[in-house]
């Protein structure tokens, strides 16, 4: 969990820093047939999966101080024989439609079946 309370967001830098160093190291990002992937793997080839394979361990949404379109959302993600790693993403109507589906598929996995960080949406 994050260390920042209830009353303050963490930052971006912040969560990044967090998390990698709870060991989610990879870079994963959308494709346009709605996939993950990521490209720098430790010791290996690029990684491509489907995001119904993964499951999220942590979500930190991140709103702008004087702009509300300027909103982001990051994922802290798990699965069997997935690297651990991060999916950000604007956060919005401004969302890639790749981004957007990839996040359907995602979003039913939480771990534990709730949200976690200090940024966690409480409905």
């Amino acid at each position: 969990m994050g260390d920042a309370d209830a009353d303050s967001m963490e930052t971006l830098t912040a969560a990044t820093q967090r998390l990698q160093a709870a060991g989610y190291t990879a870079n994963w990002f959308a494709t346009d047939d709605h996939r993950l992937r990521c490209d720098h793997v430790a010791g290996g080839d690029p990684v491509e999966i489907d995001p119904a394979d993964v499951v999220i361990d942590e979500i930190v949404r991140f709103e702008g101080a004087s702009d509300p379109g300027d909103e982001s959302i990051l994922y802290a993600l798990s699965g069997d024989g997935v690297p651990k790693g991060l999916f950000g993403s604007v956060y919005g109507p401004d969302m890639p439609t790749a981004e957007m589906e990839v996040i359907a598929r995602m979003e039913h996995r939480v771990r534990g079946g709730r949200l976690g960080g200090a940024n966690k949406d409480p409905s």
